[in-house]
């Protein structure tokens, strides 16, 4: 197969003569062009048979030049070293300067984040909609300094994991829900006697890893999943084990029901539901979902609920107290490369399972070969953004949360939480949960 990905771009070594002999970004974007087709071409060769795919090593062969592999962190404040390039994109008035800026992303291309590729390509339709002067609702998605602060740290910190070969994906949530997961994950830490790195339960609704029973059905039904031959759960119910995600931080942008970054700002979720528009079922899926007197049931933890109710309720409080900005949370997902295709699965808006063509070199995408896999498409749209179908920001991801593979910790998958509480304020909530989950350990040990 690598034979074969070498003699499919033997025809770019006359590009590369080209490229290595222009001397600036203006006039070899027409090579560039040239190449990032011949790239396409072999890309497309590989997939029928489902190949992994790693095209940095040719890429690197083919550009020695460097201009794939541009060492220059594209977002990099000159004075302080500090990656701001989502803060001189989304707050520099001057268009000028925000072109220089999107530039530097331009020329960057494999060193860049996915977030910083999304920016490159959507950048009009990001800039309009984050800059303050976008309504959604009743409230106005101003995106400050410290905001953007935030952003920056998560795109400096998705630079890194996509360095150990990660595929990163971002869920904006509710801030209420935070809680429940990372109260949920400290309590089986405790009761398991594990833990964890890096990582966070999502989703906690039927978790039990010593029910192999379960464990072989969940795996059945995320292969049923990726292959598009399911679209619910055996209950009905799928929303409890399908996490909806972007690619990148502004991802969806035009789809603010399908967007992080929305769901960051206004603190909203899906969710959230008016009390006319439920029925019953949905009262009391809700109802199920945001209690903390659940997330003991979850774990056969009952009566330990009962009994440290109050303190349990009061840590609670505070957690909402010291969101003074009202933001929502932001889950930044990172996946091993080799396990992105098992448990992820591009899709377009609601879910459904999407195929993602490149659209440069043969008009008739619809009669192309689909990329193979999410992270395929990820892989693709880091590269080059502007050339597939659906476009870059009309494709979100549906995450397959499973006892087998996504939802068992430490096992290729990592869930980093970024928010806008003041860093002291946060420390102190951590301070006050170790407390609290340290008594709740001693009571277990003495019922034990």
């Amino acid at each position: 197969m690598v034979h074969q990905l070498h003699r499919s771009l033997c025809s770019t070594l006359l590009v590369t003569v080209l490229l290595c002999n222009v001397p600036n970004t203006q006039a070899w974007h027409p090579a560039f062009t040239n190449l990032k087709l011949q790239v396409g071409i072999a890309l497309r060769q590989l997939m029928p048979d489902g190949t992994a795919l790693n095209i940095r090593p040719y890429l690197q062969k083919l550009d020695p030049r460097g201009w794939f592999e541009s060492d220059t962190d594209c977002g990099a404040d000159s004075d302080s070293g500090e990656n701001t390039i989502i803060r001189r994109l989304l707050l520099e008035e001057n268009e000028q300067k925000r072109e220089v800026a999107l530039q530097s992303i331009a020329e960057a291309t494999a060193d860049r984040t996915q977030s910083e590729a999304h920016l490159w390509c959507c950048h009009d339709v990001i800039y309009s909609k984050f800059n303050g002067r976008w309504r959604f609702t009743e409230r106005c998605l101003t995106i400050d300094k410290s905001i953007c602060k935030i952003f920056d740290a998560m795109n400096s910190h998705e630079r890194e994991l996509i360095a150990q070969g990660k595929h990163v994906f971002y869920h904006g949530q509710r801030w209420e829900l935070y809680f429940l997961e990372d109260l949920f994950t400290q309590l089986w830490q405790m009761k398991y006697r594990r833990n964890l790195h890096n990582f966070l339960f999502a989703r906690f609704d039927r978790i039990d890893f010593t029910d192999l029973q379960q464990t072989k059905q969940d795996e059945l039904i995320r292969e049923r999943f990726l292959q598009g031959k399911e679209k619910t759960w055996p209950d009905g119910n799928a929303s409890p084990r399908l996490l909806f995600l972007n690619h990148a931080i502004f991802g969806n942008a035009e789809a603010p029901l399908s967007c992080s970054a929305h769901y960051f700002l206004a603190n909203t979720s899906e969710f959230v539901v008016r009390a006319e528009d439920m029925d019953d079922n949905d009262a009391q899926r809700l109802t199920k979902w945001l209690t903390s007197r659940t997330v003991f049931a979850q774990l056969q933890l009952d009566e330990l609920y009962s009994k440290f109710q109050d303190e349990v309720e009061s840590l609670n409080s505070f957690f909402h107290l010291i969101n003074k900005q009202n933001r929502g949370n932001m889950l930044q997902i990172a996946v091993d490369s080799s396990i992105t295709n098992e448990c992820i699965y591009p899709a377009f808006g609601g879910g459904a399972p999407c195929n993602v063509y490149f659209t440069e070199e043969d008009p008739n995408y619809d009669k192309a070969t689909a990329l193979p896999g999410a992270g395929a498409v990820v892989d693709a749209l880091k590269l080059f953004p502007k050339y597939l179908f659906p476009v870059c920001d009309h494709i979100e991801y549906v995450m397959i949360l499973t006892q087998d593979l996504a939802l068992r910790p430490n096992n290729g998958v990592e869930i980093f939480a970024f928010n806008a509480v003041d860093p002291e304020q946060w420390q102190e909530y951590e301070r006050r949960r170790d407390v609290l989950i340290a008594k709740i350990e001693k009571e277990l040990a003495v019922q034990a």
